[in-house]
C-alpha cells in the first residue's frame, strides 16, 4: 500500500512539473539552435529524465545513502555495488558545487567549501568527498529557496571544522614541517590558533626543538614567545630551542633599535 501511494505520488509531480517546464524547454531549444549541446544529445530525452529526477521522492535515510555513495565515489556503502562511475560523480559534485544551492551557491561554496543540493521541498543533500554524506530536511525556505535551517546546519558545521584545521597546524608544528606550516598560513589558516590546553604551533615547536619552525613563525606570523610556558619546554628537555628562540628575538628587536645583535648563547656556558 506505502508502495503505491508513493508511486501516485511521484507520478501527480511529474505531470504537474511537464505543465511547469516551459520556460526551461525554450531555453534548450534555443540552446540547441545555437549548437550548444552536442548533436548526438536528444533535448526531450535529457529534459524527461530531468523531470524524473525532480519528481523522485526519497526519506532522509534514503538521500543520505545517496550522499554517502557519492562521498565514496560512486560505491554504495551500504551493498557494495559501484552504482555511478567516478567521472560520474565527479561531474556531479563539480555541479553541486557550483549550482546546487541556486542564487546562494557562490556564498555556500565560500563558507563551507562542500558540494550540496537543496529541493523547494526543503531538503539539503550535502556530501563531504572521501568523509560522509548526509541529508537533512526542514521545509521552511529563505529567500534563495534553500531550507535555511539545512544551510545554516551546514554553516555551524563549517566552524566546528575549523578544529581540525587547528590539529593540522598543531602537527607539522610537531614534526617540523615547515613546507606545510607555510601552506597552511599562506592558505589563511590561523597557525596562532590554540588547541583545547592552550598551546599554539609555537609552543609546540619550542617544546620539540625546531628552531626553523620557530623561526617562521616569529618572523611571519606574529606568534609571541613571551606568552609560552618555559616550565613546560623545560620539562620536555628543549632548552637549546628556548635559548635560540630568544636570541632571535632579542636579535629582531635591536635590529629595529640600530643596536649590535646579540649572539646566541653558548651552550658550554
Amino acid at each position: 500500500m506505502l508502495h503505491l501511494i508513493s508511486c501516485c505520488l511521484y507520478c501527480f509531480s511529474y505531470q504537474g512539473l511537464r505543465k511547469d517546464i516551459i520556460r526551461l524547454h525554450a531555453l534548450s531549444f534555443y540552446l540547441q539552435e545555437k549548437k550548444c549541446f552536442p548533436d548526438s544529445v536528444d533535448v526531450n530525452a535529457t529534459l524527461d529524465l530531468l523531470l524524473q529526477c525532480l519528481s523522485t521522492e526519497v526519506t532522509c535515510e534514503s538521500g543520505a545513502a545517496l550522499a554517502a555513495t557519492l562521498a565514496n565515489g560512486g560505491l554504495c556503502p551500504m551493498s557494495g555495488d559501484q552504482v555511478l562511475s567516478p567521472a560520474a560523480v565527479r561531474s556531479a559534485l563539480s555541479m553541486m558545487q557550483v549550482a546546487g544551492m541556486n542564487n546562494y551557491s557562490r556564498i555556500f561554496h565560500f563558507k563551507t567549501s562542500v558540494p550540496a543540493k537543496s529541493s523547494s521541498s526543503g531538503v539539503v543533500l550535502i556530501v563531504v568527498p572521501g568523509v560522509l554524506g548526509l541529508m537533512c530536511w526542514s521545509p521552511e525556505l529563505d529567500a534563495h529557496g534553500n531550507s535555511w535551517r539545512g544551510v545554516h546546519f551546514c554553516e555551524v558545521r563549517a566552524k566546528f571544522g575549523k578544529g581540525y584545521q587547528i590539529m593540522n597546524v598543531l602537527l607539522a608544528a610537531y614534526r617540523g614541517d615547515l613546507h606545510s606550516l607555510r601552506r597552511y598560513f599562506l592558505s589563511g589558516a590561523d597557525v596562532n590558533a590554540v588547541d583545547y590546553d592552550g598551546r599554539c604551533a609555537l609552543h609546540v615547536a619550542a617544546s620539540e626543538g625546531h628552531l626553523e619552525v620557530i623561526k617562521f613563525l616569529m618572523e611571519n606570523t606574529g606568534a609571541n614567545f613571551i606568552n609560552l610556558s618555559v616550565t613546560d619546554m623545560l620539562a620536555l628537555g628543549h632548552l637549546q630551542a628556548i635559548q635560540n628562540a630568544a636570541a632571535t628575538l632579542l636579535t629582531r628587536s635591536n635590529r629595529r633599535s640600530h643596536i649590535t645583535p646579540l649572539t646566541k648563547p653558548n651552550n658550554n656556558n
